[in-house]
């Protein structure tokens, strides 16, 4: 059907292939009656007689000029070349007129049959042009959020298209966020995303007038607009910890388009690690883990190799990991030997004398506290 007047569905395509899907689907309903569907210039472009696709149906013209009924019957049939007789509705969308369905027979077989028709017909179309309009959305927002992430502002004038289109208006400065799961079922996941978002959305932490969303890579990508109000991003945060289906990733704040790609390749570099169920870069622990990992890619796995290769020429493998194992648990006990020993269920002085023993085998003796857990941490990372 040729749209007239709304321009929601006017670029709609494969329109008449869904408008002859419905009458074949519709005529069984009605007792196998003829129908017919017009567009705003007369023309027949759906019919259960595909013999008559594409001729003019002056009934329909007659309809389309007064928005009114029309009724042809058998002996004025002649006085509406391309027509039968039957009853002929106009069919409304938003108040405008966009085209005509026909029914075939007398007056006393379908006046009754034809307004409902009518009406169920601008019904159907209207579910069929929310979902086209929804499909069409969901398309332009996803190809707008493929060009923020590459952060090009060369394509600054199709993204600016783009936000006006969607009528999006995000405020800089922004994060982004990368929320994942483990759900190895793509079809389930993808199913999860879609819960969770319009969740999310329900409850005001996500706005589809100033945040951008959409799946990326197997993760549900979102641009966090006006992020120095933490507030949506706290809450965001207690969801997801309250929750045991997924992950969060938290970039850095991005204050231009160019920051946006950088803060995609943050928010992928901390599902990498995937230590802990919220992984913000702004947090300390998790921009330190950022930064080892960054410094493993960039020459430091090399380094704490070679360092561990050493480890294993004076060592068996199992002594070197009881070792470095001791040292991990020495750290995150903040370096209390009292509570690490305890942790370990060792003596104090075994823990010391392991401790020991392995700056001796790495040759950091003599190094300052700072650059021998440096090292260690550094060597206990590629093991990880």
């Amino acid at each position: 059907m040729l749209i007239c007047n709304d321009p929601d569905i006017k670029n709609i395509p494969d329109f008449s292939k869904f408008a002859q899907d419905f009458v074949e689907a519709t005529s069984p309903l009605i007792g196998g009656r003829m129908i017919n569907i017009m567009n705003c210039e007369g023309t027949i472009i759906a019919s259960t007689d595909k013999t008559r696709i594409g001729t003019f149906h002056t009934g329909a013209a007659q309809v389309l000029k007064t928005g009114q009924p029309v009724l042809i019957r058998p002996e004025n049939v002649s006085d509406y070349p391309g027509a039968r007789e039957g009853y002929n509705m106009p069919i409304f969308q938003h108040d405008s007129l966009i085209g005509v369905v026909g029914i075939f027979g007398t007056e006393r077989e379908v006046q009754d049959t034809a307004k409902l028709l009518g009406v169920y017909v601008s019904q159907h179309f209207a579910q069929y042009v929310f979902a086209q309009k929804q499909t069409m959305e969901s398309e332009l927002r996803t190809q707008l959020l493929r060009l923020l992430l590459l952060g090009d502002t060369a394509q600054i004038e199709i993204i600016t298209q783009l936000s006006d289109i969607l009528n999006i208006h995000i405020v800089f400065p922004i994060k982004v966020l990368l929320i994942y799961s483990q759900e190895d079922n793509q079809q389930k996941q993808m199913q999860n995303y879609s819960y969770f978002i319009h969740y999310l959305l329900w409850h005001g932490i996500m706005s589809r007038s100033t945040d951008l969303f959409g799946i990326q890579k197997n993760g549900y990508i979102i641009l966090l607009g006006n992020s120095t109000d933490s507030t949506r991003l706290q809450k965001l945060k207690q969801i997801i910890t309250a929750g045991d289906t997924y992950f969060l990733a938290v970039s850095s704040m991005c204050h231009t388009i160019t920051d946006i790609a950088k803060g995609m390749r943050e928010v992928s570099i901390l599902r990498e690690l995937e230590k802990e169920v919220i992984q913000d870069i702004e947090e300390n622990g998790t921009q330190v883990s950022y930064l080892f990992h960054k410094l493993l890619l960039h020459g430091g796995r090399e380094y704490a190799e070679r360092k561990y290769g050493l480890l294993l020429q004076q060592e068996s493998p199992q002594q070197a990991d009881i070792l470095l194992k001791t040292a991990q648990v020495y750290y995150e006990q903040q370096s209390s030997i009292a509570a690490a020993a305890e942790m370990l269920h060792i003596h104090k002085n075994t823990l010391l004398y392991r401790i020991k023993q392995l700056y001796r085998l790495l040759g950091i003796e003599h190094e300052s506290a700072f650059i021998r857990e440096f090292l260690i941490q550094l060597i206990l990372k590629i093991g990880n």
